[in-house]
């Protein structure tokens, strides 16, 4: 571990966390930081070229790279905040004086619904005359539109901007500040009667996919798919969690499986695993293993793209491709150094994602298998095959555990105490489930789906909710209200 802090790489990007974190909390000027970093990289030319390029043990030379690197997630967290951006709608000069304002919204992803709404999340792209930019929430009436708006839909609506209000209890999630960690700071209530709805003029990689995956969800409902079965095969496949009803998201909670419901590292890895399987044979051929992890990659990056490109997937999609580049090598330590430079690139393209959950919880469950997964394994080597499989499987699923409890107290304050009965039961068959999964989506796609397959795929997720659904109603071991404060969260990882 020692050597591992020592790698260069994982010093840069604790300072460029360290710069983000100080960015979110202070305003800087964005015109300041455009002459500091410059003034910086001058004087480390300067010193580079002043010590004849003896820079190993220099330790002015160290104390101005990690400056930079400080100073650079800083400039990433202010450049990527659009409040800073003059063409923001919430900088429009009678935005704050107007009670109702005319503009022209872009849907940009479909949310799960409330009992009175369809919930979207849009883009501003134009504000009374003058074009403008800016994320906000749109709520529609459910009674004021016959039907779901697609994402690329524009609307020109002509309504009050409503800030998100904080939350009541303190101690409670705090929605407001969730949201504006995404930049996220207003949203809009309408009826039939204060927008109209106008065909996309242009077409983008999101909207495609969009269209990909609703024509994937209406051949599935023409095989026989509804309710809870469907719901739960778009969150596998598709990445869309929208329908999946409250009780069942409660469930998964409760049994310690709420990451089966997201496509996030545990798909991408299993995908990773199959597509490196498919490949093999290309290993055989000169070139064939550059050729091969090529194809690996590309096809992760189309799955993210059907997947929506949300948060999660981009995350698990860069950090898996980190790790493919480490296989590719036949280095073990690189898979340390790999999954930091993804983290740092990361980080360097959308600084927010240190603030999501889902970041830090991804990257401390992998970190934990990989660093201490080996060392459960090691304690005890069962004699037959089977057992050898679920030793591991119980030893990747208590590492991962080890890894994120304290974030996960922190943040949710309960323990699913039967969570490795869980992931003992589902995890083994959760690749048979996603390759299943991936041929009967393409076969229902090309109208060539059997009915025996759609049945037997539908009778797999029942069964797979029915256990999830048995496991949650095992009160006794689902720990609740669990106070765990920043400080011990602090501690506990020390």
């Amino acid at each position: 571990m020692l050597k591992f802090l020592k790698f260069i790489p994982v010093q840069l990007t604790f300072f460029l966390i360290l710069g983000i974190l100080i960015g979110s909390s202070y305003n800087f000027q964005p015109s300041l930081l455009v002459k500091i970093i410059p003034l910086f990289l001058v004087l480390l030319f300067i010193l580079y070229v002043y010590t004849n390029r003896q820079l190993k043990s220099n330790l002015l030379f160290t104390s101005l790279t990690f400056l930079i690197a400080f100073f650079i997630g800083i400039s990433a967290i202010t450049f990527k905040n659009q409040l800073h951006r003059q063409q923001h709608y919430s900088n429009a000069i009678d935005f704050k004086t107007a009670s109702n304002t005319v503009a022209t919204v872009s849907i940009k992803k479909i949310l799960k619904p409330s009992f009175n709404y369809f919930k979207y999340e849009a883009e501003v792209i134009q504000l009374e005359h003058s074009k403008a930019l800016g994320k906000i929430l749109v709520n529609i009436e459910k009674d004021s539109t016959e039907t779901i708006l697609n994402v690329g839909d524009n609307l020109v609506v002509n309504a009050s901007f409503y800030e998100i209000n904080k939350p009541l209890n303190p101690y409670t999630f705090n929605y407001k500040k969730y949201l504006e960690n995404q930049q996220i700071y207003h949203q809009l209530y309408l009826d039939k009667d204060q927008f109209i709805k106008k065909p996309a003029t242009t077409y983008s990689i999101k909207s495609l996919a969009a269209k990909f995956r609703k024509k994937v969800t209406t051949a599935l409902i023409n095989n026989g798919f509804k309710d809870n079965e469907l719901a739960v095969v778009n969150a596998l496949l598709l990445g869309q969690r929208q329908t999946i009803s409250k009780d069942l998201i409660e469930s998964y909670s409760d049994a310690g499986a709420i990451h089966i419901l997201a496509v996030s590292g545990l798909h991408i890895g299993i995908i990773l695993l199959i597509l490196m399987f498919l490949f093999k044979p290309l290993h055989y051929l000169k070139h064939g293993k550059v050729l091969a992890s090529i194809l690996i990659i590309c096809l992760l990056w189309v799955y993210a793209i059907i997947a929506g490109l949300s948060p999660s997937v981009v995350r698990a999609v860069t950090m898996f491709t980190a790790i493919a580049i480490g296989m590719h090598l036949n280095k073990p330590s690189n898979i340390y150094n790999t999954l930091v430079i993804s983290m740092f690139f990361l980080l360097l393209f959308n600084p927010y994602y240190l603030f999501e959950v889902g970041f830090q919880l991804s990257y401390l469950a992998v970190f934990s298998i990989v660093w201490i997964k080996p060392k459960i394994y090691g304690l005890f080597k069962p004699k037959l095959w089977i057992g050898d499989k679920f030793w591991q499987l119980f030893s990747i699923s208590v590492a991962a555990q080890i890894g994120v409890l304290p974030l996960s107290l922190f943040y949710f304050h309960q323990f699913p105490g039967l969570f490795f009965v869980t992931n003992l039961v589902i995890i083994p068959f959760l690749g048979f489930i996603l390759i299943f999964g991936i041929i009967v989506m393409l076969f229902a796609v090309f109208d060539l789906l059997p009915q025996f397959l759609s049945d037997g795929y539908i009778f797999v997720i029942r069964q797979m909710n029915n256990f999830i659904s048995w496991v949650s109603n095992q009160e006794f071991f689902i720990i609740q209200h669990i106070t765990f404060s920043f400080a011990l969260l602090l501690v506990f990882y020390v």
